[in-house]
């Protein structure tokens, strides 16, 4: 299922897609038929009580008389009242109405969805349906910024982990030619500088989706820099998200622990969007999940222990 709402930041796989996307698989070709709105939680009407009106309105009275010094005033008073009472009674009932038809509708709710389906199967078939979706997605998907292949002078801002390179392997095992590597997506394109995001790999089908994979590690090899800390790759993920693209992120110890279960990952992923459908979908297991790091774990992290404790 397409992960929904707030993208998983915290976690590896750490996934990402454009809201656009979410919508065009819930799109329905045009038709007369009226979906049955959520009901809202039906809620009691406040009911007056009698005897706290009572009292309210001696008290007023009792102010009035003190002021004015006129029982008539008072009489008017009670009168008015009395009036309000009634009125005040009048509109809890019709409140009271309002509750029970709310009940009434919040109970019957899940039968009207039901039977709406049910039309919408009869209307649409599943594979009419799917055909309709696939045509959006093929034009939202047409806008794409695509990337273009690095050069020898980009080379020079590429760091590859060893192990992702390894990954590799699995990835082309699993996907074939719809796995690229050594590309590069454009921010800013001019004459005298260049700022390109480099993915580790990216995916590409026929049906036009891109997803950029990115294997992250804790922290530089060489200079035990602190890398892909909490929040660090927001303004890149959000980038290629804006772009059309997909992106999806694992550790660099899911890769090397279970580079299986990592291409089933992206396999869901691929499937959850346009329904192609590699092998790999159904592998057995479930990759664990990894707390991202923050940069003071990722410098806890930047041992000898820890690297060859995963890498083992």
């Amino acid at each position: 299922m397409l992960p929904q709402g707030v993208p998983r930041k915290y976690h590896y796989p750490e996934v990402h897609v454009n809201t656009a996307i979410h919508s065009i698989l819930q799109e329905l070709p045009p038709n007369n038929l009226v979906a049955p709105a959520p009901p809202e939680p039906p809620v009691f009407p406040y009911n007056p009580n009698v005897l706290s009106l009572y009292a309210w309105v001696a008290g007023i009275c009792f102010a009035l008389y003190l002021l004015l010094q006129n029982v008539y005033v008072i009489g008017w008073a009670l009168a008015l009242s009395a009036i309000s009472y009634l009125l005040i009674k009048m509109r809890f009932r019709f409140a009271l109405d309002k509750y029970h038809a709310a009940r009434a509708y919040a109970a019957a709710y899940d039968v009207r969805v039901a039977e709406y389906q049910k039309q919408l199967k009869v209307m649409f078939p599943a594979d009419k349906l799917w055909e309709y979706r696939l045509a959006l997605l093929q034009q939202f998907f047409g806008a794409v910024r695509k990337p273009k292949t690095i050069t020898s002078d980009d080379e020079r801002h590429i760091t590859r982990g060893k192990h992702a390179i390894m990954f590799h392997t699995y990835l082309a095992e699993c996907f074939g030619n719809a796995i690229q590597t050594d590309k590069k997506l454009d921010v800013l394109d001019g004459e005298k500088y260049n700022i390109s995001y480099y993915p580790d790999f990216v995916y590409h089908d026929e049906t036009g989706l891109f997803i950029a994979i990115e294997v992250d590690e804790p922290y530089d090899e060489k200079h035990g820099k602190p890398m892909h800390c909490v929040g660090k790759d927001d303004d890149r993920n959000n980038f290629f998200v804006e772009n059309r693209w997909a992106v999806i992120r694992f550790s660099e110890e899911q890769v090397i622990k279970w580079p299986e279960l990592c291409c089933k990952e992206i396999a869901l992923l691929v499937y959850s969007i346009n329904k192609i459908n590699y092998p790999v979908k159904d592998f057995t297991g479930t990759l664990p999940k990894q707390k991202k790091w923050t940069e003071y774990e990722a410098k806890a992290l930047a041992s000898k222990t820890y690297a060859q404790e995963y890498a083992a």
